[in-house]
């Protein structure tokens, strides 16, 4: 396995290790840091500066270090990340899935931003809705290409790109087999908090604090006798300056407190408080996380990066947070050469998690690398072939050219003659056609309300005189009108003249209610009617009401 040298540029520190690439068990061999100069480093940004080039190309030669093939890690708050759903396909097919969708994921111009992956897992593994999970990222070319300026003036060729929260997960899911953890990764001004259960990613977020607040409180201080960055991260490597709690309140505090003077104690306090928006933040996510996953809650925080050096700043995390807090120094995931000599583990390991299996900001440029190579390797061969291949094919084509000639030729009369029946058949396409058209059209116009005159045209011949209609109303399909009578037996007798209609399908009644203005009369009336032998003439102020519904025949057609 080729070795590369693994760079995280940081605020304050550039580390770098040597190492395997993408091996599964991969050794270290080396591990080196430098300072980063001011100015260089800008939220993962990286300005053009020959002199720090010039810096990390002395440090490589100081430590005998030959390889020249770089991979780096960033951390940087404007990487896009959006989690995903995708069919259960296989894991070689994802990268194609991804970019033949990609806009549908991230709505920019996505030709300014190289794409990048992390496979979370598989939802419903065992049924036919199997889901892949998706962490998909999306990091501008810009930002990329000030790191391939960077290693180019260094000397050194970038053949890998990862994103820091993508290394976390690879150093540290070896770490994770059963229990549910949280990795704090701890940097001068920013803190990935990674949530491992079991091995799998379930939950991470960028929070933008980190320990700078600490350091810059202390620089303001001169009673350390520390006036630059890098020599206070030292003192706080070195010396405990922060107190267990931010209260300031419980015993272990009050007790170091009487050690000090009232300067140290004032420092510290500021020192300790200015790590508050950055356990707070990492407090809520612990919080949302078992919030959500009360069956698997976090039982342990690890820290790791710059942070995981300083003195004092797991315990006030154990304490604040509730959950005991250990900075990790040593990993299952690599293994150290003997002459390695790595001194704070810790700080590289977001570095040694890069070579692993980085998320491929820069595949598609090394495809294209590849492709042009094998080019250029084959350029000389194909030019010493051209002349022979081109007499080969002009000899085995010559025959099956002029048979098709001779073909063509009789096509060509064959068509000549045949024109004539082409155009009797386009004729006739065109005539069914039309009469298609015309026959749908004339199915549009065909409605059940066409049978309403009709209707009504008996109505008015066969209606009785002395029958009204006090309610009438029509729609597509049907008339409904109420009829009042003198007698029972006009009643029958109307309700069979309109049965005969020709223009009706059918005719239904509603029951027949014998009704006077008298509310008494009327209902003793309807009492009697009830019954199925009475018959009654009329009587003065009484009739006889029901309603008729008649229905048209479909489309008007009493066949």
């Amino acid at each position: 396995m080729s070795k590369v040298l693994s760079i995280e540029v940081g605020n304050s520190l550039t580390k770098i290790v040597e190492m395997d690439y993408k091996s599964k068990n991969p050794k270290v061999y080396k591990c080196i840091n430098i300072p980063t100069p001011d100015e260089v480093f800008d939220d993962g940004y990286i300005s053009d500066s020959k002199e720090y080039a010039g810096t990390l190309r002395q440090a490589l030669a100081d430590n005998k270090i030959k390889t020249r093939q770089a991979v780096c890690t960033i951390t940087c708050s404007k990487i896009a990340n959006r989690e995903i759903m995708l069919p259960n396909v296989k894991l070689n097919q994802v990268d194609d899935l991804i970019r033949a969708n990609a806009s549908e994921y991230f709505p920019v111009d996505l030709s300014q931003y190289e794409l990048g992956y992390i496979v979370l897992g598989r939802e419903n593994a065992d049924t036919e809705a199997a889901k892949l999970k998706v962490m998909l990222l999306a990091c501008e070319k810009e930002l990329i290409q000030g790191y391939d300026t960077l290693f180019e003036q260094a000397g050194l060729k970038l053949v890998g790109v990862d994103y820091a929260g993508n290394s976390v997960v690879q150093i540290m899911k070896k770490e994770v087999t059963e229990a549910t953890e949280m990795v704090i990764k701890v940097e001068e001004q920013s803190t990935i908090a990674t949530i491992i259960r079991s091995g799998e990613l379930m939950m991470q977020r960028n929070l933008g604090y980190g320990i700078d607040n600490t350091v810059q409180t202390m620089m303001s201080y001169h009673l350390f006798n520390e006036d630059s960055y890098g020599k206070c991260i030292d003192l706080l490597k070195e010396h405990n300056c922060i107190y267990p709690t931010l209260s300031g309140e419980d015993e272990e505090t009050i007790k170091l407190k009487e050690t000090l003077d009232k300067g140290d104690r004032k420092a510290m306090t500021d020192m300790t408080e200015a790590l508050g928006p950055l356990v707070g933040n990492v407090g809520r996510v612990l919080d949302l996380y078992n919030s959500k996953n009360v069956e698997h809650p976090i039982t342990k925080v690890s820290m790791i990066g710059l942070g995981s050096q300083i003195a004092g700043l797991d315990k006030l995390f154990t304490n604040e947070l509730g959950v005991t807090t250990e900075s990790v120094n040593s990993v299952k995931s690599v293994t150290f050469a003997l002459n390695a000599q790595v001194k704070d583990t810790g700080e590289y390991l977001t570095a040694m998690g890069a070579s692993i299996s980085p998320v491929g900001f820069i595949e598609d440029q090394k495809k294209a690398d590849a492709k042009k190579t094998n080019y250029l390797s084959l350029s000389i061969l194909c030019l010493l072939l051209i002349g022979v291949l081109i007499a080969a094919l002009y000899i085995m084509a010559r025959r099956p050219y002029e048979d098709e000639a001779i073909q063509n030729v009789s096509l060509k009369a064959m068509e000549k003659k045949y024109e004539p029946a082409l155009q009797v058949k386009e004729q006739c396409d065109n005539v069914s056609a039309l009469y298609e058209e015309v026959k749908k059209l004339a199915g549009l116009t065909d409605s059940n309300i066409d049978g309403l005159i009709a209707f009504l045209t008996e109505l008015e011949a066969k209606f009785p005189a002395d029958a009204s209609i006090e309610m009438f109303q029509s729609d597509n399909s049907m008339a409904t009108f109420s009829v009042k009578v003198p007698t029972m037996t006009e009643a029958a007798s109307l309700i069979d003249t309109v049965r005969g209609f020709d223009s009706l399908f059918d005719v239904r009644v509603s029951s027949i209610t014998r009704e006077s203005e008298d509310e008494e009369s009327s209902i003793k009336h309807e009492k009697k009617v009830a019954d199925p032998d009475f018959e009654e003439e009329s009587v003065d102020g009484t009739f006889y009401k029901f309603n008729l519904e008649c229905i048209y025949y479909a489309n008007g057609a009493s066949e």
